[in-house]
């Protein structure tokens, strides 16, 4: 019989000698061999998000940049965050061709001229088009990509209700204008059941604007959105932690920049922020703000707007949705730090009695038997759990 709970992986099994009870109670029986077939698992994993963020440099209007990733994506959802200083005039970043392994980047001026701009820095998250949920890839998350016909403006703040796919309690929501089929820029927005809230549980509404274009008229574009429930986690090894901020983040020509905290990170590499509803009726976008904007606790934010019709760029408060990525506080680098004193100690051990020695081979089968799992990331009692056995024979 096949003995216990989960007792095959992939290189062995565990097994007994079972008897009946209907002339004696004793179930004890002597060593019997036994002739086995086992079958391997043709069941596909779970598509993974395949998540890639980072930082691309030198981003201008003058040309479009191409960002090629390590793998190539069936359907690739992108979101892109500009940084860049107050004294900077109002940029909004674009998308084009995203498709297979790589995206193209650009900025595009938002105050009526075409004059060049030196280069900046833009933030990026891609992931795979999917609903991922938590057992199967560790986040409740979706990427959803449609065609956008509404274009949201000044005068007018509807957005596209969109449904969720999976339950959310306390939804952040991140998107990218992802097409440049329209010659002039339009930015992503979203909002809950109404334009001053950001989306809720059970209402979201997301599509594109101009805010103060006196031209209100964009040809179609694809829309890239990305639904995470708000926390601390890890996505395929990178961590990440995902909140909508306060109603504080203000206009870039005001008191500039405006903090948002957040916890769970020892260091912090790349950020995606985006408006979540729309206090504002002249419309604007989120920036990471000046030189440095993220550490592992905090960002620098400010909204700005387009100089189509005036040229002033204050603006009242916005709640700002973000997505922070880093290394996850004391993970790695604090636990490389503590296990010094026993990884010496499994090495003398280990060259006094090789792991082939029957010794050793009896402490590990004690390990197994106590249920601690081989290759846990649990840091904290993994390896020491292996140094206490060695060490207690």
């Amino acid at each position: 019989m096949l003995s216990g709970d989960s007792p095959l992986n992939a290189s062995s099994m565990k097994l007994a000698i079972d008897e009946d009870q209907l002339r004696d109670s004793e179930r004890a029986h002597t060593t019997e061999q036994v002739a086995f077939m086992v079958f391997e698992d043709t069941t596909p994993d779970p598509a993974q998000p395949h998540l890639r963020q980072g930082v691309v440099s030198n981003v201008d209007n003058t040309a479009w940049t191409t960002v090629t990733l390590d793998r190539a994506y069936d359907s690739m959802v992108v979101t892109l965050t500009p940084n860049y200083g107050q004294d900077s005039v109002p940029l909004v970043a674009r998308v084009r061709n995203a498709t297979g392994n790589s995206f193209e980047v650009r900025m595009d001026r938002a105050d009526n001229s075409t004059a060049a701009v030196a280069g900046i820095n833009v933030h990026y998250m891609v992931v795979e088009e999917g609903i991922y949920n938590v057992a199967d890839h560790g986040v409740n998350m979706e990427a959803i990509k449609f065609n956008s016909t509404v274009t949201d403006h000044k005068l007018s703040w509807v957005g596209t209700h969109r449904e969720y796919v999976n339950s959310y309690t306390a939804p952040v929501v991140l998107g990218q204008v992802m097409t440049a089929n329209d010659a002039d820029a339009s930015v992503f927005w979203s909002r809950g059941q109404d334009v001053e809230s950001p989306a809720s549980s059970d209402a979201l509404y997301v599509g594109k604007q101009v805010g103060q274009d006196p031209d209100t008229t964009r040809a179609a574009e694809t829309i890239g959105y990305i639904v995470i429930e708000a926390g601390a986690g890890t996505i395929e090894g990178t961590n990440y932690v995902a909140a909508v901020g306060s109603d504080t983040v203000m206009g870039i020509t005001q008191s500039a920049p405006y903090w948002y905290g957040f916890s769970g990170l020892d260091s912090a590499s790349a950020a995606i922020a985006s408006v979540a509803g729309r206090d504002g009726l002249d419309g604007g976008w989120a920036v990471l703000l000046g030189e440095d904007p993220l550490n592992a606790s905090s960002m620098k934010l400010a909204i700005d707007e387009d100089q189509l019709l005036d040229s002033e760029r204050a603006h009242t408060t916005e709640q700002v949705a973000f997505m922070v990525f880093g290394s996850e506080a004391g993970g790695a680098a604090a636990f490389a730090e503590d296990i010094g004193e026993e990884e010496a100690a499994f090495d003398s051990v280990y060259e006094s009695d090789p792991m082939d020695s029957p010794n050793t081979v009896d402490w590990l089968h004690e390990f197994e038997q106590a249920d601690m799992p081989y290759g846990s990331t649990d840091e904290d009692n993994h390896f020491a759990a292996v140094v206490d056995l060695l060490l207690a024979n």
